[in-house]
């Protein structure tokens, strides 16, 4: 087909006939057949469309079709750079805007974007739609637009693309220009469960690393970690100005809404409330999802329709994002809007509710909310947090929960930071509170990185004991204990080596080591059946994996025991 002849003929035609079906159906053809040709063109195509629709006479064409034209010049967008983008703004700004808004949500929600360009492409269409309508209930426009936005959002973060700097910043900027285009508290509240969504969305997919930029500006026993891992923050950046972005259309809506912070707080106090979490796997509900399928334009209603109308394309609030919110907001603005929300709303169970909601992001797949985990607890202070007799079981909850987050993460930094906050914390308890959590550790996890991690910190506390005179410590070395300790050594059954066990192993020889130099072992208390059973596989293990550091301590123990 020579579509330099047709697209003007049948231009012609269509003015004559006011048949804008047939033209439109013909420029699918032409633009469809097109797409298996060279890239020039493709591009000589599409400018050769946007200067005949651009023509005075053709102005009644592309009000009437041009919100169908975006769906067929949408695969291009991408590929045929400038032009496929600036046809697209020219029809966004030019065609009728309800008709175009609602192409534009209609393909935002069915996704299947070759390239993140396309998802901001759409998203500047329909802004430009957006300002040039003219409606007495706004909400719903803002309301189908934010659940289109998340849906594509949610589409596009499954592309790995470079360019997703670029989507989070038109998303956020999205968000800000329907909160501007439409100031009225419907629209505001609807924007603001729009940031805790952003948030969700934002953290599932980022990491911004607030807990272990907080630790670098401690000056503790960590600081050598700082040389080795200095380079792990260089990508933050970018991340906090588009954090700070978020943070900020979430401050001006809190000030601007009535009772926003009543509103934000009492919701997350409610989930948090309730027994059981659904993580939701995208940032709208299934309900949501299914609403924004069916969308159509909002039509003006008159003024007897009932609110129940317009919950239908409604957005809600989503729990991980508010908290997100409160808790990147704590970081950047040097306040602690996360621990406020606590002591508002769970003033007698602040560690209870802590260990809760750290125990649903650690699950979470993303490294970002489990950064947000550990920050919480630097949030709430846990060194030096006065923990009641109540508080206890959730205390160790929280800690153990950490513990286990350092464990399974291969991320140095993450890892660095969890042990930290754990090991801070347990100095800061009453002695009684440090040796219940080493041998409820010691006897009950199951993981061989932590029993080691925290047999080393029981080693430490045990150094301490000669030069104190806090009674309580004494029992870190009293017979009892350490018979208790040893209990778990002698259960520990089929010892293979590997590489984890094999960090364990030379742990606890390193422990024992450490107790006969202080004269705090005797024959009565040494676990003679452990002791038999690493001397015997070590001896099978020859030359298969580095035992050379437990013969050195066996043989140590050894001639210090004969």
């Amino acid at each position: 087909m020579d579509w330099k002849e047709a697209i003007p003929g049948a231009a012609k035609v269509a003015i004559e006939t006011k048949d804008y079906i047939t033209y439109s159906t013909l420029l699918e053809l032409i633009l469809e057949e097109a797409r298996i040709k060279d890239i020039d063109e493709q591009r000589e195509l599409i400018k050769c469309l946007h200067e005949e629709l651009k023509q005075e006479k053709n102005d009644h064409i592309t009000r009437e079709i041009s919100w169908d034209i975006i769906g067929m010049v949408l695969p291009y967008v991408g590929k045929v750079q400038n032009e496929a983008d600036e046809f697209v703004d020219f029809l966004a700004k030019n065609g009728n805007p309800r008709e175009v808004f609602l192409k534009c949500c209609e393909l935002l929600i069915n996704g299947g974007f070759e390239s993140p360009q396309q998802f901001i492409s759409l998203n500047s269409a329909i802004l430009s739609a957006l300002h040039r309508i003219s409606t007495k209930r706004p909400v719903l426009f803002v309301n189908n637009f934010l659940i289109s936005l998340f849906s594509g959002l949610a589409n596009i973060l499954q592309i790995d693309s470079d360019e997703l700097y670029c989507v989070w910043k038109i998303s956020i900027s999205s968000i800000q220009d329907a909160m501007h285009r439409f100031p009225v508290s419907e629209c505001y509240l609807a924007c603001l469960k729009a940031c805790s969504i952003l948030a969700q969305l934002f953290l599932s997919k980022e990491t911004l690393m607030l807990s272990f930029r907080s630790l670098l500006q401690t000056k503790d026993q960590y600081a050598e970690f700082r040389e080795e891992l200095s380079g792990a923050t260089t990508n933050c950046d970018k991340l906090d100005t588009l954090s700070k972005s978020i943070i900020n259309i979430f401050d001006y809506l809190l000030s601007h809404l009535p009772e926003s912070w009543s509103i934000i707080t009492e919701h997350m106090a409610q989930e948090l409330t309730k027994a059981t979490y659904v993580s939701q796997s995208s940032s709208i509900s299934s309900e949501d999802e299914e609403i924004a399928k069916n969308a159509d334009v909002p039509a003006e209603v008159d003024n007897n329709s009932t609110k129940a109308d317009d919950k239908r394309d409604e957005i809600e609030f989503d729990t991980k994002g508010c908290l997100a919110l409160l808790t990147i907001k704590s970081f950047y603005q040097s306040g602690n809007f996360f621990l406020d929300f606590l002591k508002e709303k769970f003033p007698s169970t602040i560690l209870e509710t802590l260990q809760q909601l750290v125990s649903w992001e650690i699950q979470l797949d993303s490294v970002g909310f489990k950064d947000i985990a550990v920050y919480q607890g630097y949030l709430l202070d846990l060194p030096h947090f006065q923990v009641p007799d109540s508080e206890l079981e959730h205390l160790s909850s929280l800690l153990h929960g950490y513990h286990f987050m350092a464990s399974s993460t291969e991320l140095p930094w993450l890892r660095v930071t969890c042990n930290a906050i754990v090991t801070k914390c347990l100095d800061s308890q009453l002695p009684s509170v440090r040796l219940s959590y080493i041998l409820d550790t010691l006897e009950e996890c199951p993981l061989l990185n932590i029993k080691t991690a925290i047999l080393n910190y029981y080693q430490k506390q045990c150094s301490l004991v000669k030069d104190s005179n806090e009674e309580g410590l004494k029992n870190f070395v009293s017979p009892n204990t350490l018979l208790d300790v040893f209990k778990v050594f002698d259960a520990m059954e089929d010892v293979e080596l590997d590489s984890q066990s094999l960090s364990y192993i030379h742990q606890t020889l390193v422990f024992l080591y450490s107790l006969e130099i202080q004269n705090l072992l005797s024959q009565n208390q040494f676990p003679t059946v452990y002791f038999t059973k690493i001397s015997d596989q070590i001896n099978n293990y020859e030359g298969e994996l580095p035992t050379d550091g437990l013969k050195y301590y066996i043989e140590l123990l050894n001639s210090r025991n004969k």
